[in-house]
């Protein structure tokens, strides 16, 4: 039973780290996406963040879990990728936002 414990703290830590790289991913994407003012440069965008995503869940999932899903895992993910975004997320953005300002100048 103990083990099983340690096994889910250990699975749902795992998660998290792949969520909060999931949202460092975003930002690092949006800063790609900054120079182009296009709808088709924002889709395309928007799909190699989604296939780039599952790719980080999926390899998540199997290496700390043997690739089974769990409600717990993917609640994981989630909110790693919320607390990314609601923490340091508006720290690295506008780092970011201003580096761009000073370089395209």
């Amino acid at each position: 039973m103990l083990l099983e414990q340690s096994e889910s703290f250990s699975v749902f830590g795992g998660c998290l780290i792949a969520g909060l790289s999931i949202g460092l991913l975003y930002d690092v994407l949006s800063l790609f996406r900054l120079p182009f003012r296009s709808v088709f440069v924002d889709a395309l965008f928007d799909v190699i963040f989604y296939i780039l995503s599952l790719c980080i869940s999926a390899v998540a999932l199997l290496y700390w879990h043997d690739g089974r899903i769990r409600l717990y895992a993917l609640t994981a993910i989630a909110l790693g990728a919320y607390l990314y975004l609601r923490l340091p997320s508006q720290l690295f953005r506008t780092l970011a936002r201003r580096l761009f300002k000073i370089c395209s100048k």
